[in-house]
């Protein structure tokens, strides 16, 4: 068994990666580009938190289903 990394990067998800983020959604909406993205803000030994965030639904491309 091997140890796992504890951290917790909630406060540079929100103040750094957050706005890049909201910057990337706007880009991907304008250009009908689906996008998702997900990142592991926490861990410990309790588990990993994650944060997701997407454009799917109004972004008025359909994807294929594979």
């Amino acid at each position: 068994m091997t140890e796992k990394d504890i951290y917790d990067k909630r406060k540079f998800y929100k103040t750094k990666l957050e706005p890049l983020i909201h910057e990337l959604k706007l880009q991907c909406n304008m250009e009908h580009m689906p996008m998702f993205v997900t990142v592991a803000v926490k861990n410990d030994k309790a588990g990993t938190e994650y944060a997701s965030d997407m454009v799917l639904a109004g972004s008025g491309t359909e994807l294929e289903n594979n």
